[in-house]
């Protein structure tokens, strides 16, 4: 049996329950990739559990990075936006 993050997955198969995975990604757009903040958003009681999440469970962690990758585009135009009303 193969291990994830040391746990044997028919022990330990979601570090976050599915229902809150979608709610906690949600928020990390609206907090712009403050995990802190989107874990209290989301009702969770750490970081902790959404690291080993993202780390052991390969669909959670390409959606973590949809969300980077939206985020930090929607931050990079808004930064050339204000850079060229400037100039």
């Amino acid at each position: 049996m193969a291990l994830c993050c040391g746990i044997a997955p028919s022990i330990r198969k979601n570090y976050v329950a599915p229902e809150r995975q979608d709610t906690f990604l949600r928020y990390l757009r609206a907090h712009k990739l403050n995990v802190t903040a989107a874990c209290r958003s989301t009702g969770l009681a750490g970081t902790g559990g959404v690291y080993l999440q993202r780390r052991c469970d390969e669909d959670f962690r390409q959606k973590w990075e949809q969300v980077e990758d939206e985020v930090l585009d929607q931050l990079a135009r808004s930064f050339r936006s204000r850079r060229n009303a400037v100039s």
